[in-house]
Formats: C-alpha cells, sequence, structure tokens
C-alpha cells in the first residue's frame, strides 16, 4: 500500500515532522509509574525508510475478551519505503502487539495505521495531562507563599465595610434624543 507523508501524519494522527526527521510524545503517570506510553516516528537511512513505533502500557485495562488486565503492554510497528525519488511511502512491515501481518492486505493496514492512530491519542492525552499536572504543581507551589500572605490579611466580616460605592445616574431615552450628564 503507498501512501504519501502527508497522508500517513494524517492516517497515524502525528503532526508535522521536525526538522531532524522525528516525531515523539512519551508520558509516565504520576500515580503508578509503570503506565506509561512512548510513540516514536522517524526517517531513517537519509529520507528513504519511515519508521513508526509505539508502545503503551495501560492500567485497569478490559480487554476485547472482558477480562480486566492490572497492567496491559500495546505495541505497534510500521515501516515504509521510499518510492524512487518521490514523496510516496510503501509500507514494508506491520506488527501488531506482537503479530506480524501480510502488507499486501489493504484492509489490514488501514487497521493498523487506525489502531496507530488511536493509540497514539490516548499517549498524546496522557503526555498533555502529565504536563498540566506537572504545571499545576509548579504554579501552586510558586502561589502559595502569596495566597497564604492575602488570606493572613484578608478581613471576611461581615461587620467591616471595606468599598464605597457611587452611584451613577442613568441614561434615559427621549423621543431619539439621549440625555445624560452635562458638566
Amino acid at each position: 500500500m503507498d501512501y504519501k507523508i502527508q497522508d500517513l501524519a494524517s492516517k497515524m494522527g502525528f503532526g508535522e515532522l521536525s526538522d531532524e526527521g522525528t516525531y515523539v510524545s512519551s508520558y509516565s503517570s504520576a500515580e503508578n509509574p509503570m503506565i506509561n506510553g512512548v510513540a516514536e516516528i522517524r526517517m531513517e537511512e537519509d529520507g528513504r525508510l519511515f519508521s513508526a513505533s509505539l508502545y503503551h502500557r495501560r492500567g485497569d485495562y478490559e480487554a476485547d475478551d472482558g477480562q480486566i488486565y492490572k497492567d496491559y503492554e500495546e505495541n505497534v510497528e510500521i515501516r515504509a519505503m521510499r518510492i524512487g525519488g518521490s514523496d510516496v511511502f510503501r509500507i514494508i512491515h506491520m506488527e501488531l502487539d506482537g503479530q506480524t501481518h501480510h502488507v499486501g492486505n489493504q484492509a489490514m493496514i488501514e487497521l493498523g495505521l487506525c489502531i496507530f492512530h488511536s493509540r497514539i491519542v490516548d499517549i498524546q492525552e496522557g503526555a498533555a495531562a502529565h504536563h498540566i499536572e506537572n504545571a499545576m504543581a509548579v504554579s501552586a507551589e510558586a502561589n502559595s507563599p502569596v495566597l497564604g500572605h492575602f488570606r493572613e490579611n484578608m478581613d471576611f466580616s461581615p461587620q467591616r465595610s471595606t468599598g464605597v460605592v457611587i452611584a451613577f445616574p442613568g441614561r434615559r431615552m427621549e423621543g431619539q434624543k439621549q440625555k445624560g450628564l452635562t458638566v
């Protein structure tokens, strides 16, 4: 099966490759470091070989057979070779969860690309959540002395009034003209 590199990117769920010809996304769960995932896409052999590999370890995963696993491993390997000097690549190898699949089967290739896409989205979500958790932890640490100072110095008792209300007369409509304050 032949694909342009943009089509592979779209079908496999990754953005543009970097200038070095790579794309990497990874995460590790803060609660359980054994739960993690990494997806790596790279151009090898001076851009003649496209290689995509994905490893994902899930926790408390319900498989298709209904069985629940404490840790469940998923992996995908896809390789494609450039055809001549064009931007078209031909899939030469596909492995899903340890099983090698025949690359002449178009439906199986499409399924493999879709599986890669769904799993890379899970890894990207895990990476985004990990990044947000780290940013919030850093933000909380940075803000805690400031917030503590404000809480200590604020008086929230109902007896104390700290503001002044200034009434502002509204504008009235008379016909089509507006009347306002004149100075």
